[in-house]
């Protein structure tokens, strides 16, 4: 069966790496520097996470829950294995987005 990837490649791995401005600090800075208020934020979500290294150790470092998915399937693999080994709450799938929409558990 063809895999939903909604024209996106899934056959290349990406490189690995940490990206800083998913932090959830990052966004607080940016609220204090512009006097808006401060929001809550209790999940997060990153679609397309390549290897899931950012995503796993925000989710090792912080209380927010995330939730991630990618067409890769070994991206997938391995970003669920750093979150079995690090015990941490990242919820990780391997689905479009179109699917992922589906499953969220957080959406109102």
């Amino acid at each position: 069966m063809k895999k939903n990837t909604d024209g996106y490649t899934d056959n290349v791995d990406y490189t690995y790496g940490y990206y800083p401005f998913w932090t959830p600090s990052k966004l607080k800075l940016a609220c204090i520097q512009r006097n808006i208020e401060i929001p809550t934020i209790t999940n997060a979500c990153e679609l397309g996470f390549g290897q899931g290294v950012t995503m796993n150790l925000l989710a090792c470092t912080s209380e927010v829950k995330w939730y991630g998915t990618d067409f890769n399937t070994n991206h997938a693999n391995y970003a669920q294995t750093l979150a079995d080994d690090t015990k941490n709450n990242a919820k990780v799938y391997n689905m479009s987005f179109e699917e992922f929409n589906n499953v969220l558990s957080f959406r109102t």
